[in-house]
């Protein structure tokens, strides 16, 4: 299934220090929202429920001007777009977001774990560990989608940590044998 991304734009030319995010097309009943400034780090961040309403405005005209990014996080992926915020209002290109894929890890019955995830073509570093001791490393360049079985039966009945690096962000699976 292709998800859409989160669709971001100004509100109304004499709202010049507002934006609107659009919810049109996510699929999750949630969404996470954080504006973060490049200097200090999360300035604030807010829960949405996609359910309840399609789209919520924010008034950024209290915030110093300089640069910042949104970042809109749901089950399946986190899409980050840059804002600047001048003078004049707030300047962004929606074709410059960036979009990460969330990897899906799931066990099976037989301590088989599946991996699944959209790279489309960024680097991926998984790691699987038994506390301290790392069992498995795949690092992975170049492909659009990666799906992967990993057999860790000889670790029934133990704790499993799957770590995936991709496209700078870090996610973190505990698995129960």
């Amino acid at each position: 299934a292709t998800v859409a991304p989160t669709s971001i734009y100004v509100s109304k030319a004499d709202e010049a220090k507002k934006i609107v995010l659009n919810f049109e097309n996510m699929f999750a009943d949630k969404v996470t929202c954080t504006f973060s400034s490049l200097d200090n780090g999360s300035i604030f961040s807010d829960i949405i429920y996609t359910s309840e309403r399609k789209s919520k405005k924010y008034d950024l005209s209290k915030l110093p001007l300089g640069n910042y990014v949104v970042e809109v996080n749901d089950l399946m992926k986190i899409e980050k777009l840059s804002l600047t915020i001048t003078k004049e209002g707030v300047e962004f290109s929606n074709e410059e977001s960036q979009i990460t894929y969330k990897p899906t890890v799931w066990l099976n019955e037989d301590n088989t774990v599946d991996f699944n995830l959209l790279a489309l073509s960024k680097d991926v570093k998984i790691f699987i560990s038994n506390g301290d001791e790392v069992i498995l490393k795949e690092e992975i360049s170049g492909e659009s989608s990666v799906g992967r079985r990993y057999n860790l039966n000889k670790y029934d009945g133990q704790d499993i940590t799957v770590n995936v690096y991709h496209a700078g962000e870090d996610f973190t699976y505990t698995l129960s044998l």
